[in-house]
């Protein structure tokens, strides 16, 4: 099962579109995004934040804050 956690509706759509079949939508903003990950757990394994450049906080840094093992790709 593909599993993907977005910041918007719009990611999120885009996600199923190209086939995860398991996806969680934030409130909009990197710290929602955040809890609603920790609140979901995770399945076992490392998180992978794909992500542009620019970004607007530390994603990855929040998640392993909360004991989850993440690591970012550019």
């Amino acid at each position: 099962m593909a599993t993907a956690s977005a910041v918007g509706e719009a990611t999120a759509r885009t996600a199923r579109e190209v086939g995860f079949t398991r996806v969680t939508v934030g409130g909009g903003d990197l710290e929602s995004l955040a809890r609603t990950i920790v609140q979901n757990g995770s399945a076992g394994g490392a998180i992978l934040h794909v992500a542009g450049r620019d970004r607007a906080g530390d994603l990855v840094g929040l998640l392993k804050l909360a004991g989850f093992a993440a690591r970012r790709v550019v």
